[in-house]
């Protein structure tokens, strides 16, 4: 299973008293759960959470840690694991799905990074009654371009150099 909107939101965390950092973590919001490769959740997490600085750092040991605790779950689930579901296999099946990050990147970075102050107003999207998803996604990009939001800018082509450094686009 993968919880399908996978992002910083969605998430809880438990801090340590004493050094202040995130001991565990919970999902929320599990209206969309699905079955499905569990390195859609990790792209989505991390291209729209997280900034190229940070994944460049740490990427490794994200995998390394996810994999660890997927194998660990399925063990205490009795839950086989895909076959050959190595390390090399997360990598393989991470690199694979990450246009799909890019595309959430282009959708949900005008939302993560929209001024804390100002609540997000559905109700303005000009997007007609009975438009499809993609005409509403559009708009939100337009809404995360308009005004002087350079730090979406920033992200965005952070991102777009990753998948290009990454042969992806």
């Amino acid at each position: 299973l993968v919880h399908g909107d996978c992002w910083v939101n969605n998430l809880l965390f438990q801090y340590d008293k004493g050094t202040g950092k995130a001991v565990k973590a919970v999902l929320i919001d599990l209206q969309v759960m699905r079955e499905a490769c569990p390195t859609l959740d990790l792209i989505y997490l991390l291209f729209t959470s997280t900034t190229r600085e940070f994944r460049t750092a740490h990427l490794d040991g994200m995998l390394h840690l996810f994999h660890d605790r997927f194998l660990h779950y399925c063990a205490l689930y009795n839950v086989q694991p895909y076959e050959g579901f190595d390390f090399e296999e997360l990598k393989r099946r991470f690199h694979a799905s990450k246009l799909l990050g890019y595309m959430m990147t282009l959708m949900l970075l005008p939302i993560i990074l929209k001024d804390p102050t100002e609540a997000l107003d559905m109700e303005k999207l000009s997007v007609k009654e009975g438009a499809d998803m993609m005409e509403m996604f559009e708009e939100l990009i337009k809404m995360g371009k308009e005004g002087n939001n350079s730090l979406y800018h920033k992200r965005l082509l952070q991102v777009a150099e990753e998948m290009h450094r990454d042969g992806v686009i």
